[in-house]
């Protein structure tokens, strides 16, 4: 609802590389967050954390930029999800 975003929603928190990402969005089976800039290297350890427990640990390689396109399909196909913000505007 605000800035700063928040580094824990729903006592669930992110780091990157022992970053916090701040949140955007946690809800069942997805979490939306920013990465931290101060990230460096050529892997980023991800960790998810619920009430402060690890409970899933990634890596993954850090790119300058990634570009994505979203799917309802969580193998990668189908359509594309449409994003809008909050007064619906594309």
């Amino acid at each position: 609802t605000g800035l700063p975003l928040p580094q824990q929603l729903g006592g669930i928190s992110v780091t990157m590389n022992d970053l916090p990402a701040p949140l955007f969005f946690v809800g069942q089976g997805q979490i939306n967050c920013l990465a931290p800039l101060e990230l460096t290297g050529d892997t980023v350890v991800v960790r998810v954390r619920v009430q402060g427990v690890v409970q899933a640990t990634l890596s993954v390689p850090r790119r300058a930029v990634s570009p994505a396109i979203f799917t309802f399909d969580f193998s990668g196909g189908g359509p594309g999800v449409l994003a809008e913000n909050s007064t619906g505007r594309v």
